[in-house]
Parts: structure tokens; sequence; C-alpha cells
């Protein structure tokens, strides 16, 4: 029975992750099928067109294997343009797929059927170990080409406002020691910007300029993390942001090349020669550089700073 001309579709909004701090802007079109009973099959199926002018010309994507329920059919096909690259991997899973060409597309199918589903998960995996299986699809080739992609987002303006430029001054004055300059400007961008993430269109991968965040008092991990580096350059340290997963950890060498593999960004700053890897969204966390000095101070008699 086709229920689709009777299938009414409310579109909500729906912000789950506001407690957190982030507003995504995404929408839910739920459908209340009539007459549907125990026992039933309905039959679905979902198409996406993705057109993205962050990256033209490319496509990332990744779906699991295998299901909690178990599935009749399963099919997936993608088309694309012949001359452009496109690769696929998986990751705990056999699924291969089927490779044709049609007029100027390229495309690759895959039909499971009588998928079962999934075994019971085992207890106390990492969450980045994929145990229902994943099929990871990109257009990128290298992790080099993310970056040279990413880069040129945090290009741009670094004007500071003339209170946070006084700021920096009178760390550079008070404290002569690049640790101790690192230390101060960290924790006045991680305790004093609040955070909130405008994760909406260009705002998921395109940083605000570093005067904006100043202005506003708040910005994201992008946001942080950018004034972050802007301020210990102007501090004669050596910093830039860097891309960072939470979430695929240790089996992100497993992932094709994507920027949609990455879901945070923090700051690799240049100390005597170290690399020392600063979560700009962090607050009110005890330092152990500042630990270590506050302690030297006290031994010579100087003041400690006040917490």
């Amino acid at each position: 029975i086709d229920r689709t001309a009777e299938a009414e579709l409310k579109i909500v909004q729906r912000e789950a992750s506001l407690d957190e701090g982030l507003i995504y802007g995404k929408f839910t079109a739920i459908a209340n099928l009539k007459d549907i009973r125990v026992g039933d099959i309905v039959d679905y199926a979902t198409t996406y067109h993705s057109q993205d002018k962050l990256w033209p010309g490319h496509f990332f994507g990744s779906f699991a294997a295998r299901l909690s329920d178990p599935v009749g059919l399963r099919a997936v096909r993608i088309a694309w343009p012949v001359g452009y690259p496109l690769t696929y991997k998986t990751v705990n899973s056999d699924i291969s797929f089927q490779k044709k060409r049609e007029g100027n597309s390229q495309i690759l199918e895959w039909v499971g059927k009588d998928v079962p589903e999934a075994a019971e998960e085992e207890k106390d995996v990492p969450d980045w170990f994929p145990q229902y299986g994943r099929v990871n699809i990109s257009t990128m080739t290298t992790w080099g080409e993310v970056a040279r992609w990413a880069s040129r987002f945090y290009e741009g303006d670094d004007t500071l406002t003339p209170d946070f430029e006084k700021r920096l001054d009178d760390i550079a004055q008070r404290w002569p020691d690049p640790a101790d300059r690192l230390t101060e400007v960290t924790r006045y961008v991680q305790d004093n910007i609040r955070y909130v993430g405008e994760e909406m269109g260009e705002g998921s991968y395109v940083p605000r300029r570093p005067k904006t965040v100043l202005q506003r008092g708040y910005g994201d991990c992008k946001d942080k993390s950018l004034l972050l580096a802007v301020a210990l350059r102007k501090l004669g340290i050596t910093a830039t942001p860097a891309l960072a997963s939470t979430e695929i950890g240790l089996g992100l060498p497993d992932r094709l090349p994507s920027p949609i593999a990455f879901n945070h960004v923090v700051v690799r700053a240049t100390l005597n020669g170290a690399f020392k890897w600063i979560d700009a969204t962090a607050r009110l966390r005890e330092r152990d550089h500042l630990a270590d000095r506050v302690g030297a101070e006290q031994q010579r008699g100087d003041p400690v700073p006040a917490e």
C-alpha cells in the first residue's frame, strides 16, 4: 500500500545539544502513517542530494555495515562524475561495491539481502572501534589534502581589540618566560571566553575572526583556538590550530581522509622545541606548569598569583 501521498510531514527543530552550548539548526521531519499495525512491514527509502560550497567537487560519507535489527534488503548506490576520484574503505566489514559506468557517471552499488542483525555489543570496547562495521567514502586521497583545505579558513584578519592587546602587553611585561606567557594567555581564553557553538552552515567549519570573538565574549572550539593561537604568536610563541577528533581516536588511521572525521579544534604550540597541545575550551583546570611556577615562586619568596 503506497502511503506516500497521505504521509503528512511535520518539520520540527530540535536542538538536542543546547545544554552543551551547541546550536546546529537541524530540522527533523516526522511522518505518522495511518493504520500501521504490529507485524506490518514498512518499506522506505531516502535520497541525499549534496552540494556544499565549503568543499566543491568533494563528497564524504559513512554508514554502519550492520544494524541492531535484521534487515530484509538494504541497498546503497552512489553516482559520481567520471574523472573525479572516489574511494571507499571498510572497517570490520566485508561489504564490497560493484563498480560500473552509466554515461558520464561512475556508479558504486551494494545490495545486501537478509542482512542479519549485529551481535550483541561487546562490553568495554573503545568508542572508536566500529563493532557494527563501517564503510567510509571520500574524494580526498591524503590527510595533507584535508589540512590544506582547512588551513585557509584560519588565515586572514588577526586584528585584536585594544583591551586584549593591552592585556597581552601586560603579560609580556610581567612574564618574560614563554612558558609563563603561554599559561597566562591560555587561562584567560579558557576561562573568560564563554563556550557557545553556532554550528550552522559554514559555522561548522569556518572560525570567526579573533576580534569578533573578543567583542562577543563567546565562541566555539574553532573560534577560541584561533584566538589563542593568534595571541600566542603575538607573544613570540609559535602556535597553530589543529583539527582533532574526540570520538574516533585511535581509529582515525583506519578512516579515509575527510574533513568530517574531525569534531574538535585544539592548539599546537611550540615551547623550547617541544609541542604543547592545548584545548582552548577547557575551563578552570589545574595546570602542572602553573603549579611548578607557584612552587618556584614560593621558594624564592615571590608573591603567589591569586587563584
